[in-house]
């Protein structure tokens, strides 16, 4: 019964990775994405991908754009995680910080190498 449970929930669950559905990808992600695909199928299509233009500076624009949107969210989810992982280490909350531990970085970083990340963070 185990194998015939398991099998079936292999088939009809979806599975995706552990970090797969990012928290920061919003609508205004999703709008400067699709802007910079336009712009850049606008480019392509123009006469031989010219590099100068309105056509080849509105592509490189929504293009940057798109990427420091990207890059500013980034950042942003890293300083959330690594303030929520110094808060449990400042409260002595040692449950709290393995599982915030283990939910994001459990197989991406030893854990000691964070924990001397922290202690000299803290310190």
């Amino acid at each position: 019964m185990h194998n015939a449970l398991s099998e079936s929930a292999r088939v009809t669950v979806p599975f995706c990775k552990q970090n797969y559905f990012k928290f920061w990808w919003d609508e205004q992600y999703q709008l400067l994405k699709e802007q910079s695909i336009l712009t850049h199928r606008d480019w392509l299509t123009a006469a031989g991908k010219p590099r100068e233009g309105a056509v080849a500076s509105a592509m490189r624009s929504a293009k940057a754009e798109y990427k420091l949107y990207l890059k500013h969210m980034r950042m942003e989810e890293h300083n959330h995680f690594t303030n929520d992982l110094r808060e449990s280490l400042a409260q002595s909350d040692v449950q709290s910080f393995w599982k915030s531990f283990n939910s994001k970085l459990s197989s991406k970083i030893p854990a000691q190498m964070l924990l001397m990340v922290s202690i000299v963070q803290m310190g």
